[in-house]
């Protein structure tokens, strides 16, 4: 009777790891280690002398005995197999076994087989091929490209967009590349050999490239495997032609917006809803004498002077809430410049929002030289009334003390020498004082047009 026990090394007899077992030329268990009993006590047996079956699931018999064969027929080489045992309750888990020939004087005895609990591995190496059945579900899902490729260009991974940008833009099927290198053209190996080097010590790249009348997004970032170890790199694509042409048509229509506030031939600020400057034109610079890093951010209250300041924040509270429509604030307003001058204005404002943000669009129109002109107007309105009561008060009376002596002289005839000198002063009195009132209107309309 064959000692089978002698043929186990220590280390696997009493092993609380590895399960060993050895089965004769029929199949049946000739030693089975302590741990396998344990693993196997629900089954109830002692299994020397049984089947092997009894403890192999039996869907996996098959495989087991093909194992045996294998090593019956290469007696210098073990064989693995993974076989699947059952439970306590009533399902089965991985195990993983080296199947190898024992040999006495020649004569295969039995085969030896040592084994471990692979269910756990199992499980996960499902879970990860389910993930990366995902990932790159999702990666084929997603419209970027999406390419992964070693240290040495050599590419790992192409995702189905990554194919079709290839196709698209340079006419080569990726698939069928070895190295991303060779759909990189001859003039820009050595700087994109340069952005990959970046990547891989750490480094996000990202650009913008024009390809044709098309642009894309490019992002090169290093790739890492679990233990965080750096195994190459992974190239994104995305398509932003669209994005670009908005881009670019925002920037017209920015360049067209500014371009007409720079035409607009008066001051003209944009306020936040606090009153604190946004933006200021070149003709406020011109007109108000402070350039726009002077006053950005600031409150407009330095602009009015401090006895109207209450009275503004008043106008301002009430305009805000009457729903900030276009109003004119009013003629002749005044406002400080950064000379210490006053100007006059006529202020009109209304209200935008921009990003659920209100702004306040204030136009000043420099009216200091009109308000000169009328106030040298109303002056001489002033003068012209005087000039006009003058002329119908003071100068009508020795006008009508000079016809009253000429109707005398009309009908009354002068005898007396005395009397005729009285008459004659008279006269000679009130063309004197006729003649100093028009002197004096002259005097006060020279004046007036000088």
């Amino acid at each position: 009777m064959i000692d089978y026990q002698q043929y186990v090394p220590k280390y696997l007899a009493t092993s609380e790891t590895f399960s060993t077992i050895i089965t004769d030329m029929e199949g049946n268990y000739a030693y089975v280690n302590d741990t396998f009993k344990r693993r196997f006590s629900f089954l109830g047996t002692h299994f020397i002398g049984e089947s092997f079956t009894n403890s192999v699931y039996y869907a996996d018999v098959s495989r087991a005995n093909e194992a045996a064969w294998e090593c019956i027929q290469n007696p210098e080489k073990p064989v693995i197999v993974e076989l699947r045992k059952p439970s306590d309750n009533d399902k089965f888990y991985w195990t993983q076994w080296e199947f190898s020939l024992l040999v006495e004087e020649e004569q295969p005895i039995g085969i030896i087989c040592v084994g471990q609990d692979v269910t756990e591995s199992r499980r996960s190496a499902g879970m990860l091929h389910e993930l990366n059945t995902r990932v790159e579900g999702i990666l084929n899902s997603t419209p970027d490209a999406y390419i992964l490729f070693d240290s040495d260009f050599k590419l790992l991974s192409v995702n189905k967009a990554a194919a079709a940008y290839s196709r698209k833009f340079f006419g080569i099927d990726i698939n069928r590349l070895d190295k991303l290198l060779d759909l990189i053209t001859e003039d820009e190996k050595d700087s994109f050999e340069v952005v990959v080097k970046k990547a891989l010590s750490g480094k996000s790249i990202k650009f913008d490239r024009a390809i044709g009348k098309s642009w894309v997004g490019v992002s090169i970032f290093a790739a890492k495997n679990y233990k965080g170890d750096v195994i190459g790199c992974a190239l994104t694509i995305t398509d932003i032609t669209e994005t670009k042409k908005k881009g670019i048509r925002l920037k017209e229509s920015e360049l067209q917006l500014q371009k007409t506030v720079e035409a607009i031939p008066h001051p003209l600020l944009i306020l936040n809803e606090d009153t604190t400057i946004a933006f200021v034109n070149d003709e406020f610079e011109r007109v108000l004498g402070y350039a726009s890093h002077e006053v950005l951010g600031q409150k407009i209250d330095f602009l009015i002077p401090k006895e109207y300041r209450k009275i503004h924040q008043l106008h301002h509270d009430d305009y805000m809430a009457d729903g900030g429509i276009l109003r004119r604030m009013g003629r002749f307003l005044p406002a400080n410049t950064k000379g210490a001058q006053t100007i006059y204005t006529d202020i009109s404002i209304n209200t935008y929002r921009v990003k659920s943000r209100t702004q306040i669009l204030v136009i000043m129109q420099d009216l200091t030289d009109q308000k000169k002109w009328q106030e040298t107007i109303i002056k001489q309105n002033e003068r012209l009334k005087a000039i006009a009561w003058q002329q119908s008060h003071e100068l009508r009376r020795p006008v009508a003390n000079i016809l009253g002596i000429v109707e005398l002289l009309k009908n009354t005839k002068l005898s007396d020498p005395q009397e005729s000198k009285e008459i004659i002063r008279l006269l000679g009195y009130s063309a004197d004082e006729l003649d100093a009132i028009i002197k004096d209107i002259v005097d006060k309309t020279v004046d007036e047009a000088g």
